[in-house]
């Protein structure tokens, strides 16, 4: 079974090259820049949504990643979190939502 991704990003140009990255190595791949209700990820393995959250003040950038987290981050997708190279919006809001993974303890 091939890895299924979810890429959130805050502008649309990032939102764009991840998918084009992951396509490029050989996986099925979708943009989206608007919430859609139900996600069709039945057609791509990797669905890259714009959160449009650059221009945002700090809570409502994490209010808007909290929404796609909600609704696109599905029971067996991995998360890829882009955040702008030149560390423009508000990247400490756009990760704070962001799932981290449970450490196992012994």
């Amino acid at each position: 079974m091939r890895n299924r991704w979810l890429v959130v990003a805050d502008d649309l140009i990032d939102t764009a090259n991840c998918a084009v990255a992951f396509r490029r190595r050989g996986f099925g791949a979708a943009v989206s820049w608007a919430s859609t209700g139900e996600p069709n990820f039945a057609e791509s393995s990797v669905f890259s949504f714009h959160v449009d959250s650059g221009c945002m003040r700090a809570s409502a950038a994490t209010k808007r990643h909290e929404q796609a987290l909600a609704e696109y981050l599905v029971a067996g997708r991995m998360m890829f979190k882009k955040i702008d190279s030149t560390m423009k919006g508000q990247p400490a809001a756009d990760i704070a939502p962001t799932p981290l993974p449970h450490a196992s303890r012994p």
